[in-house]
């Protein structure tokens, strides 16, 4: 069987350009594919149809059409050369929003719900779906509900996706297994080429996060000069002080907001004010600030061997050194385990492996056991993308690049080590949502009225055209 193309279950093969067709599948992203036609008029494809592309090697594509493009062929009106852009099933969950708060629950159940309220009525049906962790807080805050996915997989190391056939799954990505693998006996490849880069190397990690909030500190001022009325603190405030002048507990308002407090204080600012009505005060008064402060979130993590490595081989200092600006990070232990993470990844330079095969089924996110002695690979890999294209309009193939884990002790093992015992999981905990509901319903309204029209005069002696008057 040669190739085929169905746009809403119609044959349109006929009408495909040769090697115009291209699908691309990224890691962590919405499938697409494209390709161009010859076609009448009344054949254009319309907004949202299915397209379905199968060969003899099974189906390749299955999704909804995003874009067409048209422009008039050969002068007569009757055909067109169409560009079409296609986008899989993932998009379903693009084009809905979900506002909800869950606690306490496994993310599959999270999944489960997200399905139930927003997805089920588009068509989409449960496929394999993990308990997977327990999630203690979680807080979509208006967002679609394709963001609500990735926000979970991002923390708990899942995947998720809508497959051809409508279903949702949601499980590990360490039992995500491609529906074979390349070994030294298999016959299931054209040509493989093995490439090592530099490219996002690192062996000393910056991670510079948001602010977070210090233990209770508390900060005393004697020896107070007469006019002293400020008093400056080691932090920015994250939360109301208390004060207390010679023992006495003081009344604290918010500056440039409440008045007829004894001091005042602002957020993210380091200074607190004495009122300008307040006693002057001088030698032997005491005042004692107990506050919460911001501090700068900035962590550091080295890979000694690595340097070591790398020094050996290209002398100098051997160090390579990144930055990563996460402004959202505000705990001190989010950030270490940023910086730790990037270091896993980056610390090691990869095998990155392109390859061609004509089998489908591979899809980015999989791993796929690679055992060829002659290039030295045993390993599971990680599928980053996988790209198709016709041969001359008969059949598909894919260009397939996939990543090793070695520097994680493997791709299955760092995606096991994300879903750590016991740990807790929060999406966006300080989040708040709002929710805004429109009541509808239909008012009758019924008056008499009259309606009087203005009509120029016309009798003589009436009438008037400026200042003059008609006789």
């Amino acid at each position: 069987m040669s190739l085929k193309i169905y746009v809403a279950g119609e044959d349109y093969s006929k009408y495909l350009n040769a090697e115009t067709l291209v699908m691309n599948d990224d890691l962590d992203s919405i499938n697409t594919c494209n390709f161009e036609m010859d076609i009448p008029i009344n054949k254009i494809p319309v907004i949202g149809q299915q397209v379905l592309i199968v060969d003899s090697n099974g189906s390749h594509y299955n999704g909804s059409i995003e874009e067409v493009v048209d422009e008039e062929k050969y002068g007569n009106g009757n055909w067109f050369e169409c560009r079409v852009e296609c986008v899989d099933n993932n998009k379903i969950a693009n084009r809905r929003t979900i506002a909800a708060v869950y606690e306490g629950k496994r993310a599959g159940l999270i999944v489960k719900e997200l399905w139930e309220e927003k997805l089920k009525e588009e068509g989409v049906e449960l496929g394999t779906i993990e308990d997977g962790p327990t999630i203690t807080k979680a807080v979509f805050n208006y967002i679609t509900v394709e963001q609500a996915l990735d926000e979970i997989c991002d923390i708990t190391g899942y995947i998720w996706y809508i497959d051809y056939d409508k279903k949702l799954y949601f499980y590990s990505r360490g039992t995500n297994l491609a529906p074979f693998s390349l070994t030294d006996d298999t016959d299931n490849f054209n040509t493989l080429q093995r490439r090592r880069t530099r490219e996002d190397y690192r062996n000393k990690q910056y991670t510079r996060g948001g602010k977070s909030t210090t233990n209770p500190l508390t900060v005393t001022f004697e020896d107070l000069d007469n006019s002293q009325r400020s008093f400056t603190l080691p932090h920015e405030l994250a939360r109301q002080p208390e004060i207390y002048l010679n023992g006495v507990q003081q009344s604290v308002g918010v500056r440039d907001v409440d008045s007829d407090r004894d001091f005042y204080w602002q957020k993210n600012n380091r200074n607190i004010n004495q009122d300008l009505n307040g006693p002057t005060l001088g030698e032997g008064d005491v005042v004692e600030i107990t506050y919460v402060g911001y501090f700068p979130i900035m962590t550091v993590a080295t890979l000694d061997n690595s340097i070591n490595q790398r020094r050996d081989v290209e002398s100098g200092t051997g160090i390579y050194e990144a930055v990563e600006d996460d402004r959202s990070i505000d705990q001190l232990e989010q950030s270490e385990e940023k910086t730790l993470g990037l270091l896993r990844k980056h610390g090691k330079i990869p095998n990155v492996i392109n390859f061609t095969t004509d089998r489908p089924g591979l899809r980015a996110g999989q791993l796929i056991p690679i055992r060829l002695s002659r290039y030295g690979l045993d390993d599971r890999f990680l599928i980053r993308n996988v790209e198709a294209f016709d041969i001359n309009g008969q059949f598909v193939r894919y260009q397939v690049e996939v990543l090793d884990g070695q520097s994680l002790g493997g791709w299955k093992k760092f995606f096991k080590d994300l879903v750590r015992k016991g740990q807790q999981f929060n999406i966006a905990e300080n989040e708040v949502v709002t929710y805004l509901r429109i009541f509808e319903d239909e008012v009758a309204c019924k008056d008499n009225f009259s309606i009087s029209v203005d009509v120029p005069e016309s009798r003589v002696g009436y009438a008037q055209i400026g200042f003059s008057e008609i006789a």
